[in-house]
């Protein structure tokens, strides 16, 4: 007898409030003519609107919902049975407030089309990988602040690319990378948003931080680890540990500086509670550093300067403040910029950094939200946010393992912290600590060439994107316009035709045309390449540039030449596929005609893993389409380019036919004709 104990920590998760497991095929036992999903909608949830081809049967067993399918609706509750034919639209929601709504999902082929296949839900692979011990790269992207949700601009700078990262090093063979996330809780922002919104502080910290993890979750980016400060007692003892180590040490020291003061608020002003002009570039410019030209002020430089929240302009007067020193690791910074991989605009920002004389960092600042100062003398201050996350690097890696190398992705708004303040607070708690090995940078993403901001309401938002498309269509389009070296604009129109028009549509006919071939003329399985012509040749090499091309463009962190050359090979392999049907049920040209469709399989094939990293479901799932039964993982990416095993099953109808990578265009019109942006 087997049981598989029902555990919910153990399900995966679809947006709007969907949790699932795949029950069939089961790897324990032989192949079922059927394969099932039980599927669990919270409250208020709804599964994604979706069709395919096999025909589906629900059992509902607990709650009650509506059922759409295709133009018909109808109520649901335990013990009723709904069956859903080939090809029809459906979905189900929780009409409740309370109640989970469950149900069983049961589904067949009407041919003997290999139902290990399939799963109605996810692609994913099942959650029994070998644990991660001792990373060999650690990926660290900058962490988003806890005062509101991420948009797509956040999305395309550190986050996607981090996932891609750890991706592709599962494709090279590298399976022990690790990506860690944590909210930047203690920041000013959380607090100036918490007193808009007219909630407690900690109130919009855990939301909002909740909401952030999940937004990852949806963008099939989640991390191996991800740390709420705000709950992580052990991070608070750490950073306040590091903090005592640096004063006693006299690495952080007492000063007299000049401060900001509101007298309407009553209180000193400090990084988001101030704006003025940046006294380097002259624009809008919060305390500490300025968005724009990336220096850094000492907040008190900043011309016409007026308190965020009464707009009066503040006074300036003396204050008390603990100060970390970089000067003493300044040539050891300057040698770490030296030997490191740096961007040109990184490089020039070195330079600037360590040009500026005594360079001071605010170790304390005057709040009740945050880590309070564990020194006697300053009741009423907090440790500097910025300065928080530099203490808690080590405590961080220590929870990780051992690790060889470690990676930063971040925006150049932050390339001080990674430049200057990060790794000189690493050397000054252990100078023996690796530094990081590689920083990862980027512009920002505009929108309708405006710079996104949820504040003013000026941006795109994952969770209303996710309704309408599958998260690997949003990680591709953020693929293709993410500001890597300057900064890049996106919008609705722009993000509909290119997935619509440039991927979905022409890579599902693609896709559709050679299964149906396949089918027709070799009953679904691969045929054998044994005569090559010149073509044929020519176009292996071109695929083995292609698939090289890609992979130094990984390695180099450019996902805008990996996006565009998948187009490429797309367009190439399709010209390819109607040159080679001139030959199509010629006499004595059959050999002929075996080896171009084998070189087409072959491009699909590496067009999954080229993809993979960027869209992983959809990938893993065209890759089982052609017949693969390890997961994509389980090879790794050469430099070459294999040809598929002769005779081996492709899923011609039930897959490559049957148009399952992406049922349904994605429908962006009515947020682009009402102006939608939120």
């Amino acid at each position: 007898m087997l049981v598989r104990k029902f555990d919910k920590t153990q399900l995966d998760t679809e947006p709007e409030k969907v949790l699932y497991k795949d029950l069939y095929p089961w790897e324990e036992i032989e192949e079922t003519p059927f394969g099932a999903s039980l599927a669990i909608v919270e409250p208020q949830g709804q599964t994604m609107r979706h069709s395919h081809e096999p025909d589906e049967t629900f059992v509902v067993f607990q709650g009650q919902g509506t059922m759409y399918v295709d133009e018909e609706e109808t109520q649901l509750s335990q013990g009723d049975v709904v069956v859903m034919p080939s090809g029809s639209e459906h979905t189900i929601k929780n009409n409740s407030t309370t109640e989970s709504l469950m149900f069983l999902s049961i589904f067949w082929w009407n041919d003997d089309t290999d139902t290990n296949s399939y799963h109605m839900f996810s692609d994913s692979e099942d959650a029994n990988e070998p644990e991660i011990s001792h990373p060999a790269r650690l990926i660290f992207p900058s962490p988003p602040t806890s005062n509101g949700p991420l948009h797509v601009g956040h999305l395309a700078g550190p986050y996607i690319i981090a996932d891609v990262i750890k991706r592709f090093d599962a494709l090279k063979g590298r399976n022990n990378s690790f990506f860690l996330c944590l909210t930047d809780d203690h920041q000013s922002y959380t607090q100036a948003q918490a007193k808009e919104e007219g909630k407690a502080v900690e109130e919009v910290c855990n939301q909002y931080s909740e909401h952030i993890h999940a937004c990852l979750r949806q963008c099939q980016a989640e991390p191996d680890k991800f740390v709420a400060p705000r709950h992580d007692e052990n991070y608070k003892a750490s950073v306040t540990a590091a903090f005592q180590k640096l004063h006693e040490t006299g690495q952080i020291l007492l000063e007299d500086i000049d401060v900001f003061h509101c007298d309407t608020c009553q209180k000193d002003l400090f990084d988001g509670h101030i704006i003025g002009s940046c006294p380097h570039c002259g624009e809008v410019s919060l305390g500490f550093a300025c968005e724009s030209c990336c220096l850094p002020n000492k907040t008190v430089d900043l011309e016409d300067a007026s308190c965020t929240h009464c707009e009066n302009t503040p006074k300036t007067r003396k204050a008390k403040r603990l100060v970390f020193q970089v000067d003493p690791l300044r040539e050891e910074l300057s040698n770490y910029h030296h030997n490191l991989k740096l961007s040109p605009k990184l490089r020039r920002l070195s330079y600037q950094f360590l040009d500026i004389e005594n360079i001071r960092i605010p170790a304390t600042a005057p709040s009740d939200w945050g880590l309070p100062v564990p020194i006697d003398g300053f009741e009423g201050q907090i440790i500097s946010p910025w300065l928080e996350i530099g203490l808690a690097n080590h405590y961080l890696r220590e929870q990780v393992g051992e690790h060889k190398e470690l990676v930063h992705c971040f925006g150049y708004d932050n390339a001080f912290c990674y430049l200057i303040s990060d790794p000189a607070l690493s050397l000054a708690i252990d100078k023996n600590i690796p530094l990081a090995t590689e920083l990862v940078v980027n512009e920002y993403l505009s929108l309708d060439d405006v710079k996104m901001s949820t504040s003013k309401g000026h941006y795109l938002s994952p969770d209303i994107l996710l309704k309408r498309m599958p998260a690997d269509l949003l990680r591709f389009y953020l693929a293709l316009v993410r500001p890597e070296s300057s900064q890049t604009s996106c919008s609705l129109r722009h993000m509909a035709d290119t997935l619509n028009d440039l991927l979905v549509g022409r890579l599902q006919d693609w896709l559709a045309d050679l299964g149906d071939t396949l089918s027709e003329e070799f009953n679904s399985t691969v045929p054998e390449a044994e005569f090559w012509s010149h073509e044929h040749e020519a176009f292996l090499n071109e695929l083995v540039s292609i698939g090289q091309k890609t992979q130094r463009a990984y390695e180099n962190r450019r996902l805008q030449i990996v996006a565009s050359t998948s187009l490429e090979l797309m367009s190439r392999a399709i010209d390819f596929g109607q040159e080679q049907n001139q030959l199509k049920y010629i006499p004595k040209h059959e050999d002929q005609r075996a080896t171009g469709l084998a070189l087409q399989l072959a491009a699909a094939r590496l067009l999954c893993q080229i993809l993979y990293p960027i869209m992983p479901e959809s990938s893993a799932k065209l890759w089982k389409f052609l017949g693969h039964r390890e997961s994509i993982e389980a090879e790794v990416w050469g430099p070459t380019v294999p040809l598929l095993s002769p005779g081996q099953r492709i899923l011609a109808r039930a897959g490559l036919s049957g148009r399952r990578l992406f049922p349904k265009f994605i429908d962006l019109d009515d947020m682009i004709e009402n102006g939608e942006e939120e």
